[in-house]
């Protein structure tokens, strides 16, 4: 999804996923929004039985087209172990940033680092 706005819309909107999905669904968001509204999911996905994971990628359409996406995931580690080997079905660089939001905070920084 383009923005923190879009994200939120999909999962909290009458009819989105907090409501529909059944409990136990991970919900992995590639996105890159903010750090603080995906801490936010993850609590609200916690209160539904769910599992938000915020795992921004980089690498492009060049890189999604050869699998070598990086992604920076940011959850417990328990549901990393979890999700790692979906992740490397179209990534080659799989990290695990910490917990929630922390996917997020190292996207925004790699992305600072590329402006420079």
């Amino acid at each position: 999804m383009p923005a923190t706005a879009d994200v939120e819309k999909l999962l909290k909107d009458k009819g989105g996923i907090f409501e529909n999905a059944n409990p136990g669904t991970i919900i992995v968001d590639t996105s890159t929004i903010s750090p603080v509204s995906s801490k936010e999911f993850a609590n609200d996905a916690k209160k539904n039985k769910m599992t938000y994971i915020d795992s921004p990628m980089s690498g492009g359409i060049t890189g999604a087209q050869a699998g070598t996406l990086t992604f920076m995931v940011g959850c417990e580690l328990e549901d990393y172990d979890k999700i790692k080997e979906l992740l490397e079905g179209m990534g080659n660089n799989i990290f695990h940033c910490g917990g929630s939001g922390t996917g997020q905070i190292a996207k925004i920084s790699n992305n600072l680092i590329l402006g420079i």
